[in-house]
């Protein structure tokens, strides 16, 4: 059964509640399973747009079709992401983009990155 962090949920409600527009960007050729997974973490009612799809354009596709749907400009958006050339293309549109980065393989833990390469 997939499950984010044990607060990472109670942190994404709290955001809702106070007002702040979250979105699902994905890039999966299997838009049932995408949609699947999501339920069983429990996210998909907190988010104001879905795009999910194949797509051949990193996240920039996505990032616009997002805008178009909520108006929310580029530099008002929040990206997290586990590749660093998703993170390049999007930070070019304006969006700020934080990238998780693996451990040491030897039990280390990772850390975000921020586009400066700073080390969360």
């Amino acid at each position: 059964m997939p499950s984010l962090f044990p607060q990472a949920t109670r942190i994404l409600y709290a955001l809702k509640d106070k007002g702040i527009d979250m979105a699902i960007a994905s890039r999966s050729p299997t838009l049932g399973i995408a949609t699947t997974f999501l339920d069983r973490l429990g996210i998909r009612s907190i988010s104001v747009a879905e795009e999910i799809f194949s797509s051949w354009t990193h996240k920039t596709e996505h990032f616009q079709r997002i805008h178009r749907k909520t108006g929310i400009p580029f530099d008002s958006m929040l990206f997290f992401d586990d590749e660093d050339r998703n993170i390049e293309v999007v930070s070019k549109m304006g969006v700020v983009g934080w990238c998780w980065v693996s451990g040491d393989g030897d039990g280390g833990g990772g850390g975000w990155v921020f586009g400066g390469g700073v080390v969360w």
